[in-house]
């Protein structure tokens, strides 16, 4: 009697905890499957975005190659491609803004560089580069010194140390007949870098124009000195170089003051004093052709 008893009073406990052990067993294989499904659907969207990643780079190297090969087209629809994959790539944006420029393209070039620089306000290559398309465009729609001035400041105020910013600034108050702003630059140059070549010669020339003939020479004889010696260092480091030299960018603006500073510097010890006079002048006349002012 108390035996049949007390198995009527387990037996609703044993039925409770059959029951939650099945509930059990439900839910935890619930919860497995759709760990599993969760699982399997974060792969489905990571896998693509790996793959993304992968033609990126694929694109990427491909626009490089074309670029050291001169294969400057080739390059811009690889970049182009790359930049649809990820169009805040800063390298990309930069380097299909060098290649719309040595397409002529000026304009193209000045839209992906802005766009850097509106990107990353800190882009000191992004400036530098749209102050000198602003300061040797043959266009009259992007040609301006004000804004290349405006962007070289910009980029010395990025990174003081880069003197190439100084040497461009020099040049923009060269071509605004600004010769005492223009003498101060090269004298900053000069100071960091004794052996800026463009520096040296500007700086002779400003002293010329200034009517310091004497002083001038100095600067010529001192640059010609310095062209020697590098000259030399060129023809040493290049024995046993079998290497073909291929140029990265034709590098379209550089300076124009560049070729006369060449033809200065061919100038022998002899003839020094009335050749520097012709090739001053040219460079003078230069000077005055892209300025609104006419003299001083």
């Amino acid at each position: 009697m108390g035996n049949n008893r007390l198995s009527m009073i387990n037996k609703p406990w044993l039925i409770v905890i059959v029951v939650l052990i099945a509930v059990f067993i439900v839910i935890t294989f619930l919860k497995d499957r759709d760990s599993r499904g969760i699982i399997q659907t974060e792969n489905t969207s990571i896998n693509p975005q790996l793959e993304q990643i992968k033609e990126f780079w694929v694109l990427y190297r491909n626009a490089t190659a074309f670029r050291i090969n001169g294969e400057w087209d080739k390059a811009i629809e690889e970049y182009k491609k790359a930049l649809v994959l990820n169009p805040e790539h800063e390298d990309a944006i930069y380097y299909l803004g060098n290649m719309y420029l040595e397409l002529g393209a000026d304009q193209e070039a000045e839209k992906e560089w802005l766009k850097l620089a509106h990107l990353n306000k800190e882009s000191l290559r992004a400036h530098f580069q749209l102050g000198k398309l602003y300061l040797y465009s043959e266009s009259e729609e992007l040609a301006s010194m004000e804004k290349a001035e405006s962007e070289f400041k910009r980029a010395l105020a990025i990174n003081q140390d880069f003197i190439q910013s100084l040497v461009y600034l020099g040049e923009v108050s060269l071509c605004q007949r600004d010769f005492d702003s223009s003498l101060k630059y090269y004298n900053a140059v000069l100071g960091s870098d004794p052996r800026n070549l463009k520096s040296i010669v500007l700086s002779g020339f400003i002293l010329w124009k200034k009517g310091d003939i004497p002083k001038a020479q100095e600067f010529y004889t001192q640059a010609q000195n310095l062209m020697q010696m590098e000259q030399i260092t060129e023809s040493i480091s290049q024995e046993g170089d079998t290497k073909m030299n291929v140029s990265m960018e034709r590098q379209k603006y550089h300076s124009l003051i560049m070729s006369y500073i060449d033809d200065l510097l061919k100038i022998q010890g002899n003839s020094l004093p009335g050749d520097m006079e012709v090739v001053f002048n040219k460079l003078d006349q230069f000077l005055i052709n892209r300025s609104p002012i006419q003299s001083i």
